[in-house]
Parts: structure tokens; C-alpha cells; sequence
């Protein structure tokens, strides 16, 4: 569900919910288990620090940009948030000082969230000096299966006692818990860095 008023500094939500980790472990859990939605929370924090992104949906973030280089004239610029929805404004600083609103077709969203502010569109852009105010939407309204898959997997780990682990590798089934440094399973990693930021 897309996140309206979103607060910096508040907790950001859990990737998955305490039903979907219960069907992934194949037990049952209480909706408020305190255990789970902190295994949950825990698990999705890391997921975002490895992708280097929120993931969770936000509408109407604002973001200042600074200039990372000019190339045939145009300015290049790094939007923080992938994927972007929707980029609903972008402000320059005009020759007053003051913001002020670039019209359409001044500026392009390129791939992997370079924004280029284009030369000769209708704005006096001061390369490399000035940055952009942008307003723009953001994140997954839903959270991709690789992403919450990661989440559940990590979690269900750190949820599940070590003989708990051992009885699942003992059951009908064979499952092994090869974890990297990083708390995630090899196939964890190959669904994340489809969607990890590099730039």
C-alpha cells in the first residue's frame, strides 16, 4: 500500500507480513506475533541496505539534486529512489535565485535514474553549479517476489531455532541453509541484485 505521508525519521514498514512468513515456514502465527514482525523487520532493514533503496512506495517525495557531470551540453543528475513512478515537478534556480518550475521537455528520466536537464529547452540551466528540487513518486506498490522472497527466507532463518533448522533438514524434504556474510542464501542474492542500486 503506497505510503501517503511519508515521515524520514519514522520506522519504515515491514516488506512482508507476519501471514506470508507464516505460509513460508508452513505453521501458523499469531497477526501481532511479536517475534515475527521483529524477525520481519529486521530482515526487511537489510534487504533495504543491500539494495540501497527504500523499495516501499512513497508519493510525493521531494529530493535536491547536484549536478554529476555535463555531457554534449547536457546536465546529468542521480534521483536517490528507484523505481520512479512518477516525477511530478522539477524546480531550478533562476536568475533571481528563486525557484522556479522547468517546464515540460526541458528535462528526460533516462535509465537507471539519470535525470537530464536539456540544453537549449526554454531554461538558462547553470551547469554544474545549481542543483534541481524535484517532486517525484516512488517504490514498488508491490514488492517484487524476488524482494520478499528474500525477506521471508532471512527471516524465517533468524525466526527458526537451530534444531528447528536441523528438524527441516531431516523432514521430508532437504534444505540447506548456506548463508553469505550478508544474512542471504545464494539464490537470495541472485533475486536482490536485480533490483540493487550500483550506480
Amino acid at each position: 500500500m503506497p505510503n501517503d505521508e511519508y515521515d524520514p525519521d519514522a520506522p519504515l514498514a515491514p516488506l512482508a507480513t507476519v501471514a506470508e512468513l507464516a505460509l513460508a515456514m508452513e505453521t501458523t502465527l499469531e497477526d501481532e506475533d511479536p517475534r515475527a514482525l521483529q524477525k520481519l523487520a529486521i530482515a526487511s532493514g537489510n534487504v533495504r541496505d543491500y539494495l540501497r533503496q527504500l523499495v516501499t512506495s512513497v508519493e510525493g517525495d521531494t529530493a535536491d539534486l547536484e549536478c554529476i557531470g555535463v555531457v554534449d551540453g547536457n546536465a546529468l543528475y542521480l534521483v536517490p529512489e528507484l523505481p520512479v513512478r512518477e516525477l511530478t515537478s522539477i524546480k531550478y534556480l533562476g536568475d533571481e535565485d528563486e525557484w522556479s518550475i522547468a517546464p515540460a521537455g526541458s528535462y528526460r528520466l533516462k535509465q537507471h535514474g539519470i535525470l537530464e536537464a536539456r540544453l537549449g529547452r526554454g531554461v538558462n540551466w547553470r551547469h554544474g553549479s545549481d542543483p534541481l528540487r524535484i517532486t517525484y513518486s516512488h517504490g514498488w506498490v508491490n514488492i517484487p517476489a524476488g524482494i520478499k522472497g528474500a525477506v521471508l527466507g532471512a527471516a524465517e532463518r533468524d525466526y527458526l531455532t537451530p534444531a528447528e533448522l536441523e528438524s527441516k533438514r531431516l523432514g521430508d524434504r532437504s534444505e540447506k541453509y548456506i548463508v553469505h556474510a550478508d544474512g542471504f542464501s545464494a539464490l537470495e542474492l541472485i533475486a536482490l541484485d536485480r533490483y540493487r542500486l550500483t550506480r
